[in-house]
């Protein structure tokens, strides 16, 4: 009886944390989309991939950059244009000419994230502003791995070609995407802050979404209380008029 019932609380868990996980992403969603400008002229997709249209605004001129040829085909029919790049290396991208740089999910994959600010910097008008959405090394299902000696969910990952560390419901391995397919440098809440003020960016807004392990409206109250511990972080963040 110990092995049915042991496979019962372990599918049990796996459910429950698919279902806060889903929940946690569909409001990280909502939170980029409540930011996204209606009428900007032109708004720039790093790590585009597909280019998902949940954000597709009809005034809006999108141009996508991604590393990976078979996503930007896809991405092609989506947006207005895409340019094949790695990001780590720059943004072939004129100086001063975007109104909005998005960028969701994507400075956790970067090497040099130095460079990355500076080019989504450099890219904007005096007046543009950038939406970066990443997650947070100091949620507190990453807590609790370190707390049990394991590597967190987050990252950084260790390997891209083995599972190694705490990841009860995704399968981290991509290996089409060699080094930049895991999560090099994760931030938390207040390091991420102080790096987009010390890289001048002004924050006006950041949202977060998905509280561990509580689920629904507990967890959108305990991460409106604290921020530093939820998973998902949302920064709108201005390029300060020199």
């Amino acid at each position: 009886m110990i092995m049915p019932v042991n496979d019962h609380l372990k599918g049990s868990f796996l459910r429950y944390m698919s279902q806060i996980s889903k929940s946690a992403s569909d409001c990280h969603r909502e939170n980029l989309k409540s930011l996204l400008p209606k009428n900007a002229d032109w708004l720039l997709d790093v790590g585009c991939g597909n280019a998902q249209s949940f954000y597709r605004h009809s005034s809006n001129l999108i141009i996508g950059v991604d590393l990976d040829s078979d996503s930007l085909k896809i991405a092609k029919k989506r947006i207005d244009g895409v340019i094949l790049a790695d990001l780590n290396k720059g943004l072939p991208i004129k100086s001063n000419s975007m109104d909005v740089v998005y960028s969701d999910q994507v400075i956790e994959h970067m090497i040099n994230t130095d460079l990355f600010a500076q080019e989504m910097m450099r890219v904007l008008k005096s007046d543009g502003y950038a939406l970066v959405g990443t997650e947070n090394l100091a949620s507190w299902h990453n807590i609790f791995a370190l707390l049990m000696g394991d590597q967190p969910s987050s990252g950084p990952y260790i390997s891209s070609r083995y599972k190694i560390g705490f990841h009860p419901i995704w399968n981290q391995i991509d290996k089409k995407y060699n080094c930049y397919n895991g999560h090099n440098k994760v931030f938390t809440f207040k390091a991420i802050s102080e790096f987009l003020r010390l890289h001048g960016f002004k924050i006006e807004t950041s949202l977060v979404s998905g509280y561990y392990p509580t689920s629904g409206v507990m967890s959108k109250l305990l991460g409106a209380i604290d921020k530093r511990h939820a998973h998902f972080m949302v920064f709108k963040v201005r390029k300060q008029k020199i």
